[in-house]
């Protein structure tokens, strides 16, 4: 959700679980889906990231030092069937 080609798949020690993982590529989000899951609690990335803005604009020394341009963030792929 918060970079598009990710795809975390759980650990396992079975073949059986590895199915399991490779039919869970098959569920797709949806927009309030993924909205509530963002909203269930805030994320603070700490120092060093939070110098650099909170993703909706660059932070005060970025500002202070050179011109930058925020890219629209990418939307995660879906599955297609």
């Amino acid at each position: 959700m918060k970079v598009p080609y990710v795809f975390p798949i759980v650990g396992g020690r079975k073949v059986e679980q590895l199915y399991s993982n490779i039919e869970a590529l098959d569920v797709a989000l949806t927009e309030e889906h993924i909205k509530r899951i963002q909203n269930a609690a805030p994320f603070d990335p700490g120092f060093p990231m939070n110098m650099m803005g909170d993703g909706t604009d660059y932070g005060f020394g970025w500002k202070m030092t050179a011109h930058c341009d925020m890219w629209p963030a990418r939307q995660a792929i879906r599955p297609t069937n």
